[in-house]
């Protein structure tokens, strides 16, 4: 038989004390709540509760018939019993702190609108509540799960119980306040000690009329404030999400404005996940008492966004410090290096290397001198739409002011979205190079191949989308040797302008996948998590352990989760959420193309056969 024993009580207080146990006893297993002082008059419980059953399971330091006896040891600092009695020794969750025990690791959440399609942490697909995103296999997979059996169920009861400890103490002593002493219990607590004097003296400083008026007057004005903040921030929201040209909003289209909508969204959310973290030790309780599953997905909301803010802020401050600062510097080292140095000295150097022979390789003269020309002339159409107006001197120092603003006020996440932005507009010139090599590139190869078709006697069914036989004539096939030869002469031309570019556009995707990433992170980090595992583990129970101290004592702890665990738990709801919006975009059809468009070796297949090569949209998967 197992009794699992709270560790608060096992005191020298119970050395010679005659009690009465109270739990519950479900069979081979009894679950201890509280301890009752000795009364003859005492036979049985009064406490009634239907949903959660309290009784005398057992007796302490005194024999009483039907009942399990039960003695302190002083020496151990224990209780002992009969040799087929193992104690189970645990620590009673505070559930003021959103402490619990679980048998399974919790979910990392930290999304503030919470996808329709998210799973529960324990990989079910019962939590959907769009049927059709659901696919074929993982429904069969779910009518094939296996039920809890009758172990599992004890498990939870038990765990239940002890989740609910403290709750149910405060319900039983309630109940009982009228006939027992409660304080006789509990003398640690309620004695006459210097901390019990200050916190008396608090309280009463508390409950004087002028600290109340004021707090409710500071109430009141928070209440408001808050209020304007929420009409302010829905307004904001509605007009960057508004679909001006039927599919663009300001949102989709900038990433300025996409962060500008995220943080309007933080701050919109802050009134009610406040009010639900008030809540969060009721609502786990009722959760507990229910029997459904209780993650603190609103405590780590509220507060890592908190800390996000904050952490975007006091960072954005550095930032907009160091621009507003050093202006003229930064406004010479963009203009000076990164834009007449690098994106226009340096790329007509590499187009005039290309049309004389790069790297010894002879191509074709007259196809090299009309790239080079065309692609130089997009280049001066560049400079002059771009270089003489952006980057005028005077209305560029004018933007470093206008970013450092940006900066102070919204954070560091405001400056980087703007990098982005800018990043987008001063390569574009470098992403029209790429598509038009590309298209050519991939407008040549693609002949080619049904110029080889040709000699081998086959051609393509458009219709069947399959590769047919077909007779040819003397004349075709002439015609198509010539072609044939015209176009593999010309194909090294053409691909040493695309391979050039390709790299370049690669070099681009890389530049704006990390300042993607950071934006990530610091809009979806779970640094609370973090801060919580350092500060209080039992916050985040990733399951149980028990650890045998002797023969008849066990010891019951919550095993919180480990780094690795938050890390994959946090990619894995993340993953989840932007895979629902990913299928849910206009750009892409289904889930595959997601783990497709980021594998290496398709890139490598694209770059091979000419097709796009498109980095992963931010603005539209988050």
């Amino acid at each position: 038989m197992l009794v699992f024993w709270p560790s608060d009580l096992l005191s020298p207080y119970y050395f010679n004390k005659k009690c009465y146990v109270v739990g519950s006893n479900l069979g081979d297993k009894i679950i201890v709540i509280t301890t009752l002082p000795y009364e003859d008059t005492i036979h049985e419980l009064k406490y009634k509760d239907d949903t959660l059953p309290l009784t005398i399971v057992a007796t302490l330091n005194f024999e009483k018939e039907s009942l399990l006896t039960l003695h302190y040891n002083a020496e151990e600092s224990t209780v002992i019993g009969p040799t087929y009695v193992t104690l189970v020794v645990f620590k009673p969750p505070n559930s003021s702190n959103l402490e619990y025990y679980s048998s399974l690791p919790i979910s990392i959440e930290i999304s503030w609108t919470s996808s329709k399609a998210l799973l529960s942490s324990g990989g079910s697909f019962r939590d959907f509540e769009d049927v059709e995103l659901i696919p074929d296999l993982a429904r069969k997979m779910e009518l094939h799960t296996l039920k809890r059996g009758s172990s599992d169920d004890t498990l939870l009861l038990v765990l239940k119980y002890i989740n609910l400890n403290n709750y149910l103490r405060s319900k039983f002593t309630k109940n009982y306040e009228d006939q027992l002493n409660y304080i006789d219990l509990c003398p640690w607590v309620f004695n006459d000690s210097l901390t019990s004097k200050l916190i008396k003296t608090v309280v009463s400083m508390l409950h004087r009329k002028f600290i109340t008026k004021c707090v409710q007057f500071l109430g009141l004005v928070t209440r408001i404030v808050f209020h304007f903040i929420q009409a302010w921030c829905f307004m904001v929201i509605k007009v960057l999400n508004y679909r001006f040209w039927g599919q663009y909003s300001l949102a989709s289209i900038s990433y300025f404005f996409h962060q500008w909508e995220k943080r309007s969204n933080q701050l919109y959310h802050l009134p009610s996940q406040y009010q639900k973290t008030k809540q969060a030790t009721k609502d786990s309780e009722i959760s507990l008492i229910t029997g459904t599953k209780f993650s603190p997905a609103e405590y780590i909301k509220l507060y890592n966004s908190l800390w996000l803010i904050f952490n975007d802020l006091v960072l954005g401050y550095v930032v907009g410090t160091y621009l507003w600062n050093n202006e003229s510097a930064t406004s010479k080292f963009v203009l000076d290096w990164l834009v007449s140095r690098v994106l226009i000295d340096k790329l007509n150097n590499v187009i005039i290397w290309l049309q004389h022979s790069p790297a010894g390789f002879k191509l074709n003269n007259e196809l090299c001198e009309f790239f080079g020309e065309m692609f130089s002339l997009v280049l001066s159409l560049w400079i002059h739409a771009v270089k003489h107006t952006l980057f005028n001197p005077n209305l560029f120092k004018f933007l470093i002011q206008m970013v450092a603003i940006a900066s102070f006020c919204g954070g560091v996440s405001f400056f980087i979205s703007i990098l982005l932005d800018l990043h987008t507009m001063v390569t574009f010139h470098i992403q029209s190079f790429y598509y038009t090599s590309m298209r050519l590139y991939h407008w040549q190869s693609n002949i080619i191949k049904s110029l080889f078709r040709l000699f081998c006697g086959k051609k393509y069914n458009i219709l069947r989308h399959r590769i047919d036989s077909n007779p040819y004539d003397f004349d075709e096939l002439l015609l198509g040797i010539i072609l044939f030869t015209i176009f593999i002469y010309l194909l090294p031309t053409v691909f040493a302008f695309y391979l050039t570019f390709a790299i370049m556009r690669l070099t681009c995707l890389a530049i704006g996948s990390i300042l993607v990433v950071s934006l990530i992170l610091l809009n979806y980090l779970p640094l609370i998590a973090f801060i919580v595992k350092l500060k209080d583990d039992r916050r985040l129970p990733g399951g149980i352990t028990l650890t045998s101290k002797s023969s008849q004592l066990l010891e019951l702890k919550s095993r919180p989760l480990t780094i690795t665990e938050i890390i994959q738990s946090y990619v894995y709801s993340i993953i989840l959420f932007n895979r629902v919006n990913f299928v849910n975009s206009q750009n892409y059809k289904d889930t595959g193309q997601l783990n497709w468009q980021l594998s290496p070796l398709v890139m490598v297949r694209k770059l091979l056969q000419g097709e796009i090569i498109e980095g992963i949209d931010y603005k539209t998967l988050f």
